[in-house]
């Protein structure tokens, strides 16, 4: 099978042999930079053992063979250069270095086959070599060899354990072999090292995708009338804007399981924003008589007091909200819009404050204090507001819509 250089195929979580019908793209395959760093790892030095018993005929003429192996690698003549490499390793045909640059050379060229072969030699000669190590099982991985793989990228993890692409390498192997628990673990190891990796938040996002489609589906299959199914079914139409059919959804789950916090709180939410006052309010209410905690149907009254213009409830039930999560942006957000409304302006600039620290993304706090100020006569605070309101709004945009 001929691969996209760049590309990678990757086997599903259920174990199959079958490659995915798309390609994965991977940064980290082979490229110029790549080799030239991979080849900076390894100065030719003499090496020991039997390569110093050579003659000395040998080995001058494997120097000149490496010399102009060596100019022809810095002017990027890669072909020049494995010549010169693999004339210099007949001549020392134990050498460490020479075997793990011919490699790299391979590997760079997308020749995995020929890559994976001398790099292997490379570690029969030094097997704690780190990026013989690494290079092998990746060459391993791009060839599917994936229990050869495993193995190499478990032991260079072990010899580099802070190096964000091995715990990647390692972590696609586990996914192809079908393990994919294991593939999270190492995943979010390479995160730790490299948080903004998008190749590795790519690979995360899709394997806990697929874990968590998995286990709906055992869901489904094991009790279909389950009040989590109904949940999950909820939660899915909310998402997809299709409000009336959440509610119904939510009618099923209160049927199956009355007592259960949190549930009456959601219907209230769904009740609010397809204007069904009354029914909201009740349900936030008997939420409360659950759960005297729930924050969330503190907030729900709050908006529900808001929209009817009564802002002194408001105020007490945001408050309350705030009161049982103390971080809690939306809540402070609410609060300084109602203060706002009822010319409470420095009260408004405290919450407002508070909610653009807790909800540091969100330009809304930024709009409403520029209407505060500019209210109030400070223009220095309120261009500095409009400044950053106009700043998280275009990065806001420019992130796009949020996919459900």
């Amino acid at each position: 099978m001929k691969f996209h250089p760049g590309s990678a195929p990757i086997r599903s979580t259920t174990g199959s042999s079958k490659t995915h019908n798309h390609m994965i793209r991977v940064h980290r395959s082979g490229n110029i930079m790549l080799c030239i760093v991979f080849l900076g790892a390894y100065p030719l030095q003499a090496d020991s053992g039997q390569e110093s018993q050579l003659n000395t005929k040998s080995s001058r003429q494997a120097q000149i063979q490496i010399r102009q192996a060596e100019k022809a690698e810095k002017s990027g003549n890669w072909d020049e250069a494995l010549k010169g490499y693999m004339e210099a390793l007949k001549f020392k045909p134990r050498s460490t270095t020479l075997a793990a640059k011919i490699g790299a050379i391979y590997y760079n060229r997308h020749d995995y086959e020929r890559a994976l072969t001398y790099l292997q030699d490379a570690l029969k000669i030094s097997p704690r070599n780190f990026e013989a190590t690494k290079f092998a099982g990746i060459a391993a991985y791009r060839l599917n060899k994936f229990a050869a793989a495993v193995p190499l990228l478990e032991k260079a993890a072990l010899l580099r354990a802070n190096d964000p692409g091995v715990h990647y390498w390692l972590g696609v192997a586990y996914y192809a072999q079908g393990n994919p628990g294991k593939a999270v673990d190492e995943l979010r190891e390479s995160l730790r090292y490299n948080q903004k990796d998008i190749e590795t938040l790519y690979m995360l996002g899709k394997i806990q995708w697929e874990l968590s489609q998995r286990a709906w589906q055992e869901m489904r299959e094991i009790d279909p009338d389950s009040y989590r199914v109904h949940q999950l079914m909820a939660e899915y139409y909310a998402n997809k804007g299709n409000l009336p059919e959440a509610i119904e959804q939510y009618k099923l789950i209160l049927k199956k399981a009355p007592d259960i916090p949190g549930f009456r709180a959601s219907l209230g939410d769904l009740y609010l924003r397809t204007g069904q006052d009354r029914d909201a309010e009740e349900q936030f209410h008997d939420e409360l008589k659950i759960d005297g905690h729930s924050f969330v149907a503190y907030y729900g009254l709050a908006k529900l007091a808001f929209q009817q213009l009564r802002y002194q409830d408001s105020v007490e039930d945001a408050s309350w909200a705030i009161r049982e999560k103390p971080e809690f942006g939306e809540a402070y957000l609410l609060l300084g819009n109602v203060y706002s409304r009822m010319g409470e302006y420095r009260r408004a600039v405290e919450a407002l404050e508070n909610a653009a620290h807790i909800l540091p993304a969100d330009p809304s706090p930024h709009y409403l204090l520029m209407q505060i100020y500019t209210k109030l006569g400070e223009t220095e605070l309120a261009d500095k507001e409009k400044e950053a309101f106009e700043r998280l709004s275009a990065a806001a945009k420019s992130q796009g819509p949020s996919v459900h």
